[in-house]
């Protein structure tokens, strides 16, 4: 008996092949979102302590020029916390549209696997059916041999 050979296991390995790039991309930009919000952490964390150290050198007392230096520091800080706070949307948006992609090719993949399992069933049904009707013929000729002979 011929094994099953399915003649769309190219096409198969290519659609896992895509399947597992996707895999990656959604991996990356999730790292990717992880980086960004760490960063987000570090300049809220920079924000509230420089605010915090600022109040009480207010409350001592400090120099004009000392006291621009502080708030322009906060003030970059807080435009830098906002630009990586559209960053993340923005990579979260992308994530949710590399998770749709994924799943597609998920999908895809899964549709010719469970083809092939079902050409393979019926391949094997078939060769069972085919070996089944030739050891009957056999039966019938060697009975037909016996009772002749």
């Amino acid at each position: 008996m011929r094994r099953f050979r399915f003649r769309l296991e190219p096409l198969l390995q290519y659609r896992a092949y895509l399947e597992r790039q996707a895999q990656q991309q959604v991996a990356q930009v999730r790292s990717e979102i992880a980086a960004c919000e760490q960063r987000i952490a570090k300049y809220e964390k920079d924000y509230a302590d420089t605010t915090q150290e600022l109040d009480e050198m207010v409350a001592s007392g400090i120099d004009s020029k000392r006291y621009k230096h502080y708030t322009d520091y906060i003030e970059g800080l807080g435009s830098s916390l906002e630009a990586e706070n559209l960053k993340r949307n923005e990579l979260l948006k992308r994530l949710n549209e590399k998770q749709k992609q994924l799943a597609r090719r998920s999908v895809d993949r899964k549709v010719l696997e469970k083809l092939k399992n079902r050409r393979r069933q019926d391949y094997y049904r078939e060769a069972l059916r085919n070996l089944q009707k030739e050891t009957d013929d056999m039966l019938v000729v060697s009975k037909a041999r016996t009772l002749s002979g």
